[in-house]
């Protein structure tokens, strides 16, 4: 089961709770992340999204409408 990581006061999200936490599908996930649309960390086999990042797609998204 993935859980949440806090990391100096910061959450990492797996991809597949970051994808519930966007609402999107994990195909359009990984091409936010390959597009360098969403910043990600790789940690071992893990890639990991920080809860900085995703607040900053959602306001950047937000913004556009």
């Amino acid at each position: 089961m993935d859980k949440v990581v806090q990391s100096s006061n910061q959450s990492l999200f797996t991809r597949k709770e970051a994808a519930v936490k966007l609402r999107i599908s994990l195909p359009t996930l990984d091409k936010l992340i390959s597009s360098q649309k969403l910043t990600s960390l790789l940690i071992g086999r893990r890639r990991l999204i920080s809860e900085q990042h995703l607040d900053t797609l959602i306001n950047q998204a937000g913004g556009s409408k």
